[in-house]
């Protein structure tokens, strides 16, 4: 979690963000699978945060281990206090190609891909890739990984 603090404190600083990454990130059990792309998959929720939060705002990282009726998982999830994305679209986001409504109208750069890329690499994962979000109180984005 260094090393994605380093790369992206450039670009919340200059937005004034500040990024929090919660502490107990640092003892969770490690994921079994490729660090490089899971590190890619975290950095691009935590970019795409920075991307949509306004100037003065908040992006938190947090980790925590969550048993689900199929097992254990690691989750690790990247809030934001950005304009939240409607209903209606949340079960686009994840298209790709797909940048909704906010990304349009507030001119925010990028493909659409980043989301559907950090999909693919959590279902390579045995893993998935949720958001929880309301218009106006920003966006949550968990990345889940299989444990056993």
């Amino acid at each position: 979690s260094e090393s994605l603090q380093t790369r992206l404190q450039p670009q919340a600083s200059e937005k004034k963000i500040t990024l929090h990454f919660a502490s107990q990130i640092a003892q969770l059990p490690p994921i079994i699978g490729d660090p490089q792309r899971i590190s890619q998959a975290v950095y691009e929720l935590i970019h795409n945060a920075i991307s949509f939060t306004p100037a003065g705002g908040e992006v938190t990282i947090a980790g925590a281990v969550q048993q689900e009726q199929d097992g254990p998982y690691l989750t690790l999830s990247v809030k934001d206090n950005g304009p939240g994305i409607a209903l209606a679209e949340q079960s686009r986001i994840f298209d790709r190609f797909y940048r909704g409504k906010q990304a349009e109208s507030a001119q925010i750069p990028g493909t659409g891909l980043g989301r559907s890329m950090v999909t693919l690499i959590a279902q390579a994962h045995n893993g998935r890739l949720t958001v929880n979000s309301h218009p106006g109180e920003g966006s949550t984005f968990t990345l889940w990984f299989p444990l056993s």
